[in-house]
């Protein structure tokens, strides 16, 4: 969902591992080459609490976290050497 109008977009990746935000029109927002290939799903996080969305994943040696315009949100992107990293999971304690 874009957190500034509510409209819900499209993430997806394709076979070469280049990740795409779709508009809910069929525009192409950009674009990211990665990696290596997203393990489980993407998730929306408030990182910020602020109401402005990041996407946040893994690839096989990757965790990522990136805003809406396709920028990596630092510090956070962390390389693993060795890869085999598992889908993550999200979870909220403070609600």
């Amino acid at each position: 969902t874009n957190h500034n109008n509510r409209r819900k977009e499209i993430i997806v990746q394709d076979q070469e591992n280049i990740l795409y935000l779709i508009s809910n029109s069929g525009k192409i927002l950009w674009k990211k080459q990665l990696e290596g290939t997203i393990q489980g799903k993407v998730h929306q996080v408030d990182l910020f609490k602020n109401s402005k969305l990041q996407f946040a994943f893994t690839t096989n040696n990757e965790f990522l976290i990136v805003d809406r315009n396709g920028k990596e949100v630092k510090p956070f992107t962390k390389k693993f050497t060795g890869g085999n990293l598992n889908p993550l999971s999200v979870f909220d304690y403070e609600g």
